[in-house]
C-alpha cells in the first residue's frame, strides 16, 4: 500500500511539473492560461517555455492543430459538431513529453457588432446615444477580451413598435459612428421598438444583433 502511495504521488508531480516550465497561452482570453476551446472557432495560444533550438510537436486529441514553428504559435480548429466535452494537448519535444493539458470544449460566444458597449439585447435610449459607434462585441462573454477586426460592411435597420420598418442604412461599416439622421430617428424610438444590427463577416455566420428598446 506504501509503495503504491509513493507511486501515485511520483506520477502526479511528474504530470504536473510537465506544466511548470512549458505553458500555453491565450492572447485572446481574460485568463490567459484559460482551459477553454470554443467550439467552431480558430483558438489562438503561444507556447511559452520551450526550450531554444528543438524540434518541437504539437498534439491534439481530436482536433487539427496548425502550427508556425517559428513564432511558438499555434491554431486548434474546434470543428462542429463535437461530441467529447474535453480534449487533451500534448507537446513533445525532441520525443519527450513536456506539456499536456484538459481542455473543456465550450459553444462559440457570439460575436455580433452593435452599438457602443451595448452586449446584451436590450438597452435604454440614453445608453444607446451615449456611445454611437458600432463595435464588435462577445454577446455575454466573461472569457474574451475586445477583439479588433477589419472594417466589415454593416446595416442597421430601425423598427418601432410594431415591427414596422422606419429606417434602414446598408452603407455602413464596422467603426463608424451612426449618421445624424439615424441618431434622430433612435431618439424617438420608444419602448418595444428595436434595432437590428448585421455584418458580413466570412468566419461568423450568426452576426445579426437585435437591441430592444427598454
Amino acid at each position: 500500500m506504501k509503495l503504491l502511495f509513493t507511486l501515485f504521488l511520483f506520477s502526479f508531480f511528474a504530470v504536473n511539473s510537465l506544466n511548470c516550465q512549458v505553458k500555453l497561452h491565450s492572447p485572446e482570453y481574460l485568463n490567459p492560461d484559460t482551459n477553454i476551446l470554443l467550439l467552431g472557432y480558430n483558438n489562438n495560444f503561444e507556447i511559452k517555455g520551450l526550450a531554444k533550438f528543438k524540434s518541437y510537436e504539437v498534439h491534439s486529441k481530436y482536433h487539427r492543430i496548425i502550427d508556425t514553428l517559428k513564432n511558438k504559435k499555434i491554431t486548434i480548429l474546434v470543428n462542429s459538431p463535437f461530441k467529447n466535452e474535453i480534449d487533451t494537448i500534448s507537446i513533445f519535444q525532441n520525443d519527450k513529453l513536456v506539456f499536456k493539458k484538459a481542455f473543456k470544449v465550450i459553444p462559440m460566444i457570439r460575436l455580433v457588432v452593435t452599438i457602443g458597449q451595448i452586449n446584451d439585447t436590450s438597452a435604454t435610449v440614453e445608453e444607446i446615444l451615449s456611445n454611437t459607434k458600432l463595435n464588435f462585441e462577445f454577446l455575454n462573454s466573461k472569457l474574451m477580451k475586445p477583439m479588433e477586426f477589419s472594417r466589415s460592411k454593416t446595416s442597421v435597420s430601425i423598427f418601432d413598435e410594431q415591427n414596422l420598418l422606419i429606417y434602414e442604412d446598408n452603407g455602413l461599416y464596422s467603426a463608424d459612428e451612426l449618421s445624424d439622421e439615424m441618431i434622430q430617428q433612435i431618439k424617438n424610438l420608444k419602448r418595444g421598438s428595436h434595432i437590428q444590427i448585421r455584418c458580413h463577416l466570412s468566419h461568423y455566420k450568426n452576426t445579426k444583433h437585435k437591441i430592444y428598446i427598454e
